[in-house]
């Protein structure tokens, strides 16, 4: 299962999906590992409407709301990119280009995270003091989810662009190599 999946390249999947070197298979096994890779983030929540958790439940709706406003916003960017290549096979080269590309993300994400850990602790009395930072978190959190959702549809645009720019982009054997 784990052979032809792309962990980082994505330059060269993008390659191989315009050459038609990329089976339906290939993209279906990088997108189960996609769709595993993204299941890993859900956290288990607990909504309890008080008057205490008010700015709690407004933060979720809020973040909820842009990320749903991104997601359209992306998947419109991406079909239309496709659109004026060759218009062919968008799902597969989605499905094919997601889990590589989600990974550099992802790699990209947790390096800031360490820069921003490390500046913090090296500002004198950041977080000597005991505040409540629930706001200041919940907010960050929002900023953070968007801007990586806002540079995976980035990335996935400038990999589609590669694919679908000749007519000689096909898609490989449908579920060629398929157990």
């Amino acid at each position: 299962m784990i052979q032809d999946i792309y962990f980082k390249n994505s330059k060269e999947l993008a390659k191989k999906i315009q050459n038609g070197e990329i089976s339906e298979w290939i993209a279906i096994k990088n997108f189960i590992f996609y769709s595993a890779f993204m299941a890993s983030y859900a956290i288990p929540v607990t909504f309890e409407c008080n008057q205490d958790d008010t700015f709690t439940f407004t933060s979720n709706i809020l973040h909820f709301a842009i990320l749903a406003i991104i997601q359209v916003w992306g998947f419109r960017l991406l079909y239309d990119t496709n659109q004026k290549g060759d218009g062919k096979d968008f799902f597969f080269r989605y499905c094919a280009l997601s889990f590589p590309i989600s990974i550099q993300v992802f790699a990209s994400a947790i390096a800031a995270i360490c820069v921003l850990v490390i500046a913090a602790n090296l500002l004198p009395g950041s977080f000597n003091k005991k505040i409540d930072l629930l706001p200041q978190l919940a907010y960050i959190i929002i900023v953070f989810s968007s801007l990586y959702q806002i540079i995976f549809f980035k990335l996935m645009q400038k990999n589609l662009t590669s694919c679908s720019k000749s007519p000689a982009s096909q898609a490989g054997t449908p579920l060629s190599g398929a157990p």
